[in-house]
């Protein structure tokens, strides 16, 4: 008998202790999904995690199949003309407000962002070890509000004309929408909110509108690490962008198109933060995080592993562990599979200008 059940605690019990390639469960994961008779939600589990399994056992080519079966599986489609025409009129529109008037009472919000599996999570557990900052996590408060905006425009409108021709009455009301839609009801009782939903890379500039106090953490990590884990990883109805590898090289560079406009015009207010001197040098980076974010020095920021509280993301068991650099480089084992996320970035010139971009960023 089929039972997806099964299939589902197969997929969980391999991400807490992997299966070995030979053993009696990964030959029965074979079965169910060589079946066809799975459910499509069950299908993407047995697949992805035949592919987790055969990618630990260095068979890359199988791996790259079994991936793209259960990313198959979920039947996903991807709008990039509407990300791509939404990062232009930024580029073109987008001028940080002039707040003439602080908003004190309400709390200090801190966005972590970036592309998924960039190293968020990492940060706002960093982050949390701090006894003044609390989190929202993966709130959709601020895309809510995005939405809200972009279905307001008239047909020859942009965004950010919208949004300059608020009043401020206006916007302390999408302000007070932000706050009630984040906290759901709930108390804050923080000095500091981090709001890490990592596609709020695109609403930067709306939320620098909004709250005039916000702060904003970009995570960088290797185009091609992050590639790797995006299309490795099953989202459920979200990310739709790594159903494919052309997919998330061609989200991956509107992300950072954006992410460079908005550095250059928020300026100090935002960090570019490189994963990978986050975790070889942690102690120099957290107190630079710190820094950042307002906050004054504590010794436990250096320890995030020690935090409390469940993740409910894709990063669920490396947050237990101590900051180590086993994300590194992981893309160079299996550099010929991705490369038509290579081509979709657009070859090494486009990640020769990536590197040099981490490197600036690194020695800040």
């Amino acid at each position: 008998k089929l039972d997806p059940n099964q299939v589902w605690a197969m997929y969980h019990l391999n991400e807490m202790v992997p299966l070995r390639r030979n053993s009696k469960w990964v030959a029965l994961l074979r079965k169910f999904d060589k079946s066809n008779k799975l459910p499509a939600e069950a299908q993407a589990l047995a697949s992805n995690t035949l592919g987790q399994v055969e990618a630990a056992s260095g068979h890359y080519t199988a791996a790259f199949q079994h991936f793209a079966r259960a990313k198959t599986s979920q039947n996903r489609e991807f709008d990039f003309d509407t990300v791509k025409q939404r990062v232009d009129d930024q580029v073109a529109h987008f001028r940080p407000k002039k707040h003439t008037n602080k908003t004190s009472q309400d709390p200090r919000v801190i966005f972590v962002c970036g592309l998924p599996r960039s190293g968020t999570t990492l940060v706002e557990r960093i982050l949390m070890r701090h006894d003044q900052v609390g989190s929202v996590g993966e709130s959709c408060a601020l895309s809510l509000i995005a939405t809200f905006m972009h279905n307001s425009l008239s047909p020859d409108q942009n965004l950010w004309q919208w949004l300059e021709s608020r009043s401020d009455a206006q916007i302390k009301a999408l302000r007070g929408s932000y706050f009630g839609n984040a906290f759901n009801g709930l108390p804050n009782k923080h000095q500091v909110i981090i709001d890490k939903l990592p596609l709020n890379c695109f609403n930067m500039g709306i939320a620098q509108y909004l709250l005039p106090d916000a702060r904003f953490l970009f995570m960088m990590r290797h185009p091609l690490d992050v590639g790797l884990s995006n299309f490795s990883t099953l989202y459920g109805e979200k990310n739709e962008f790594s159903a494919c590898l052309p997919w998330i090289g061609m989200m991956t560079r509107e992300v950072y198109r954006s992410a460079e406009s908005f550095s250059q015009k928020l300026g100090k207010k935002m960090r570019m933060q490189s994963y990978r001197a986050l975790v070889q040098s942690p102690d120099q980076q957290i107190r630079a995080l710190i820094d950042h974010a307002g906050l004054p020095w504590q010794e436990t920021c250096l320890s995030p592993e020690r935090g409390s509280g469940a993740v409910h993301t894709a990063s669920t068991m490396q947050v237990r562990e101590k900051i180590n650099i086993k994300g590194l480089d992981r893309w160079k084992a299996c550099e010929k599979q991705l490369q038509p996320l290579s081509d979709a970035l657009g070859g090494q010139d486009w990640l020769q200008h990536w590197r040099e971009l981490e490197e600036t960023m690194a020695a800040c």
